[in-house]
């Protein structure tokens, strides 16, 4: 006995013909983006009840943002133009705010996920982080690796799932928790 489910078009922001859906939480929230095809033009929004809410952009950069995740409180980690480049966002009740770079770090994030803590995952410059508080961290790689990688996801109990990067382009699945990296392929 499987269950039926009904296929519909979310819809997108005015003037816009395509969508991607990113992140869905128990509420039925989807978050992802809405934009015009062959341009720039991109959106991270919220589709909830049939309606579509734009989150805007953050200030003095290129206009644009992508909604990467979306936890049951209807907050949102993505991407958005910024006065100094990409940098990953958290939106919370119609605000949202720059996650901004690990000390010493490039200008560049990118979030990924947000859990029920608020806690959000990404990748900033080459390597994983850890934004929680308002301060983030960079998420240590496994040894010999590249010092390259990024953090897919983030559950509620704070273990963070993504990949650490080696030389001649080998990946290896890694799980973060309680500030140790373990090696998927290891267990």
């Amino acid at each position: 006995d499987g269950q039926v489910y009904a296929l519909g078009d979310l819809g997108v922001l005015p003037g816009h013909d395509s969508g991607y859906a990113a992140s869905i939480n128990e509420s039925g929230q989807i978050a992802g983006w809405s934009g015009r095809s062959m341009t720039n033009d991109i959106r991270g929004v919220i589709w909830q009840q049939g309606t579509i809410i734009d989150l805007g952009d953050l200030p003095g950069g290129l206009d644009w943002s992508l909604a990467e995740g979306i936890n049951n409180a209807g907050e949102v980690a993505g991407d958005s133009g910024a006065a100094t480049g990409t940098r990953g966002f958290f939106w919370q009740r119609g605000t949202m705010a720059d996650l901004g770079i690990v000390p010493g770090g490039q200008d560049v994030s990118s979030a990924r996920d947000i859990n029920d803590r608020g806690q959000i995952v990404g990748e900033e410059g080459p390597g994983p982080f850890l934004w929680e508080n308002g301060v983030m961290t960079n998420l240590e790689t496994l040894p010999g690796s590249s010092g390259q990688g990024i953090a897919f996801a983030i559950n509620n109990q704070g273990q963070a799932v993504g990949s650490s990067w080696f030389a001649n382009n080998i990946v290896r699945a890694v799980l973060w928790h309680n500030g140790t990296v373990t090696d998927l392929g290891d267990l």
